[in-house]
């Protein structure tokens, strides 16, 4: 009975957390660790790689941005 109860108090409780927009926030697509090798010790560099929303831009089907419609040249 506890446990039913709790599991109603959380799905409840979530709902109060506070939103937050997608196109605020960046988020991971990828993240990569090589060693580099000749250093002597173990050493890593790390990539990520994250997109970033610009509301101004479109994309192409080549990937290239262009302005959008409200745009003027």
């Amino acid at each position: 009975m506890k446990r039913l109860i709790l599991m109603c108090l959380v799905l409840l409780l979530a709902g109060c957390v506070e939103k937050e927009i997608i196109d605020d926030i960046n988020i991971e697509a990828a993240v990569g660790y090589d060693l580099l090798e000749g250093s002597g010790k173990d050493k890593y560099r790390g990539t990520i790689l994250f997109q970033e929303f610009q509301p101004d831009q479109r994309l192409s089907k080549k990937g290239e941005p262009f302005p959008s419609p409200d745009q003027k040249d």
